[in-house]
């Protein structure tokens, strides 16, 4: 069931963008933006880089159901929809290092310098605090994408953190400064724009560069489990399926989401 009370719907023209987040439609409390998002796009013709926000998300989910915990009116809780249908299957999680490049980059623009990091395969991670985290859902149609769902969630303002979320931070926490919830937004849609136009530019590289100069220990050599069994090896970088890739001993191996654990 989907839980929304309280809609705004936005048309002003206060970003610097050219689409993404010029549409916006604020919720005051829902289950998931994401899931919202979703419901939206079967139903209605949602234009491109409408954003959805939320002050508070009662369900809130991250990568393979996991719970995302935020206090409301305290962080920046969104959903943005894009229409990649330029974009192939095979090349979908270019996408994803695009996102979070920008997540990232508005992160590194908000305290001033270069700390964030994207740690494989949705946060995004400052020292080794989590300070945001990303799902995005895609619909696939004929070898492409028809639309994607991006759902960001960003510690923005929130002091402390339930005691079973120990390495959460929020960018108050670290700047001892609170921020409007509309500048971070206004922040990061201008740099998801920036990325998503390289993309639908077909400049790969770029974004691959981006992606690969902000993974968290890439070309470090860090412990972590596999199938509960301990290991080690160097972080090589991300294919464009979404694949880690690890050397180790001389040898390459490639891990899917979820097949292993790291150690911090």
């Amino acid at each position: 069931m989907l839980l929304i009370i309280a809609t705004n719907l936005v048309f002003l023209p206060l970003m610097e963008t050219l689409f993404t987040g010029r549409n916006i439609i604020r919720l005051t409390k829902v289950a998931s933006t994401n899931n919202y998002a979703s419901q939206l796009l079967r139903s209605v013709s949602v234009i491109e880089g409408t954003l959805i926000t939320a002050f508070e998300q009662t369900e809130g989910r991250g990568q393979r159901e996991k719970k995302w915990f935020s206090e409301p009116g305290k962080n920046l809780i969104c959903s943005v929809v894009l229409r990649p249908s330029f974009l192939t299957i095979d090349r979908q999680y270019l996408l994803n290092k695009c996102i979070a490049s920008a997540v990232c980059n508005t992160i590194n623009l908000l305290l001033g310098e270069e700390k964030a990091k994207i740690k494989w395969p949705n946060d995004i991670l400052v020292g080794n605090f989590k300070m945001a985290g990303i799902l995005i859902e895609n619909a696939l149609s004929g070898g492409h994408i028809v639309s994607c769902v991006a759902g960001i969630g960003l510690n923005v303002n929130q002091d402390s953190f339930p005691e079973d979320l120990p390495n959460a931070v929020s960018l108050k926490m670290i700047s001892g400064v609170s921020k409007e919830l509309e500048d971070v937004e206004a922040v990061l849609c201008k740099e998801i724009e920036a990325g998503y136009l390289k993309l639908k530019a077909g400049n790969f590289d770029q974004i691959r560069n981006s992606y690969d100069k902000a993974l968290w220990k890439r070309g470090e050599n860090v412990s972590f489990t596999n199938n509960d069994f301990p290991a080690s090896g160097e972080i090589v970088g991300v294919d464009d399926s979404g694949m880690l890739i690890m050397r180790s001993n001389n040898k390459t191996d490639l891990y899917k989401h979820g097949e292993i654990v790291f150690v911090i």
